[in-house]
């Protein structure tokens, strides 16, 4: 039951830092380029900045 609870707090840790600069964070950089992207492209800008790529598998 302990490991239980263990468990909970330590998810609730990793959790209530969501912009820390983690793997598992909110990638802000990416979703920041993406929605300059989309904005840019419904005014038919053509030059819009590179799309955000992953790195080691997570988005920075």
């Amino acid at each position: 039951m302990a490991l239980f609870f263990r468990l909970i707090e330590r998810v609730g840790a990793t959790t209530e830092e969501p912009f820390a600069n983690r793997g598992q964070d909110v990638p802000m950089t990416a979703l920041a380029i993406n929605l300059e992207r989309d904005l840019l492209e419904l005014i038919d800008v053509p030059n819009r900045p590179a799309q955000a790529l992953p790195v080691d598998g997570y988005l920075c």
